[in-house]
């Protein structure tokens, strides 16, 4: 049972002990998408689940025009939710037309297969039936059990696929988009590595809205056990925007057929493996607290090796500095000298360590209001220390009063005017 453990004492004296309270059941999915036996019987049945489930999206693929559409599947591992895709069109009435395409020359599989290795062996692994399909005229429906990486279909698929010019290639995935690494038993622990997160990550940077990633980044540093921040990515797009920049950075140079992906449901999947709820591969809900923390560390890593990665990820910064009046005009210049030409100012009154002469109508008194000039400059993190530097060095006078810089993050702005947000809109020198 769950949280149990097997006791052997000294004495030979077994007991089955409760050492940890059970937790819900999150037995893994994908492993039975891609690794178990086929041949087992709940797995056939559940893979044809996968595959009927998607005849309805399919259909939607190919605006139904199924008289002139060919269906086949790649690899072997697919055959399964092929027959299932099948299946489920035909109960929809549907006089499918089923071809094998394509032909996977050698038995090795191009997911497990060494990083060094396995570009070379995607493009030298699968082969095409020519005149399987009529050119120009027929869609081309090709069911997989996941997609992954992207890298058999870039390499290879794509390619091959595209010398029997279809009028559309449908490439459809039974497993959802696979968006988080696994910690559990399979390689597959580089965030970057999933074509699903590397779209999530280039929209966000399409967009102007690279904060997402900075807001993440820290969050994984600062509190990695907390939850899964990555799931953040994701947030902002749907299936769809991602499977069109998944197209997008797959298709290779000169490819010439529209290509579009269809992934699994979330809820088509735990509807075919009901027994199998762990589905952390595609949703980020990991069933341990270690889990989270890999995946937090996974983009941690991710963004640390980035080439310049302060300097892509835009942090900004703003800087409130409080400076005596008889120094404002100094420090002014010297900012704008230094090409920090936008920034904010006004007249301030505060209490501190000093005292104040003044004269009202002729008479001098001393107070403890102080008057001073407060300067707020919002900027991009790689420019907070010369503007730091700029005001230190003019506003100082080495006495008690010469003011105080404070720091503080900036989480998004916005102009107004335009309606864009993000570091984009701010005016430092890039």
């Amino acid at each position: 049972m769950p949280g149990q453990a097997l006791i052997v004492h000294k004495k030979g004296d077994i007991a089955l002990e409760q050492i940890l309270p059970a937790a819900r059941l999150s037995a893994c999915s994908f492993e039975r998408i891609y690794f178990s036996r086929g041949s087992d019987a709940d797995i056939y049945q559940e893979r044809k689940r996968l595959g009927g489930q998607l005849a309805k999206p399919v259909l939607e693929a190919i605006e139904n025009d199924v008289a002139n559409t060919v269906f086949s599947y790649i690899p072997n591992t697919a055959e399964v939710a092929y027959y299932g895709l099948l299946d489920g069109l035909r109960s929809m009435h549907c006089d499918v037309r089923a071809e094998k395409v394509v032909w996977k020359d050698i038995k090795l599989r191009t997911f497990i297969a060494d990083n060094a290795e396995r570009n070379d062996l995607a493009a030298h692994v699968y082969d095409i039936s020519y005149g399987s399909v009529r050119r120009q005229q027929d869609n081309l429906v090709i069911i997989d059990d996941s997609i992954v990486r992207g890298t058999t279909l870039r390499e290879s698929i794509f390619k091959i696929l595209d010398r029997l010019h279809p009028k559309k290639i449908v490439m459809v995935s039974s497993a959802p988009q696979i968006r988080y690494p696994d910690y559990y038993g399979i390689d597959m622990s580089h965030l970057e590595e999933l074509c699903a997160f590397r779209a999530a990550v280039a929209l966000l940077r399409e967009r102007g809205m690279q904060q997402i990633i900075a807001e993440v980044y820290r969050a994984c540093k600062e509190h990695p056990m907390a939850e899964n921040h990555v799931r953040k990515i994701y947030e902002p797009f749907c299936v769809e925007e991602i499977n069109e920049k998944i197209v997008e950075m797959l298709r290779p140079e000169g490819m010439q057929t529209p290509v579009q992906l269809v992934f699994q449901s979330i809820e088509g999947l735990h509807r075919a493996c009901a027994g199998h709820p762990g589905d952390w591969y595609f949703t980020g809900r990991y069933p341990t607290p270690g889990g989270v923390r890999l995946c937090n560390g996974a983009f941690v890593e991710y963004v640390e090796n980035l080439p310049g990665f302060k300097l892509q990820l835009q942090f900004m910064k703003k800087i409130e500095a409080i400076v005596r009046k008889t120094k404002f005009e100094d420090v002014k210049d010297a900012l704008l000298a230094a090409d920090i030409n936008w920034f904010e100012y006004h007249n301030v009154h505060g209490i501190g360590q000093s005292r104040q002469e003044r004269i009202y109508r002729g008479v001098q008194y001393s107070t403890d209001v102080i008057e001073r000039v407060a300067l707020t400059i919002v900027c991009r993190d790689q420019f907070v220390d010369p503007t730091v530097n700029v005001i230190l060095q003019t506003a100082s006078t080495g006495e008690i009063g010469d003011g105080r810089i404070f720091i503080s993050d900036v989480i998004d702005t916005w102009s107004i005017r335009t309606g864009e947000h993000g570091d984009t809109v701010l005016r430092d020198k890039k």
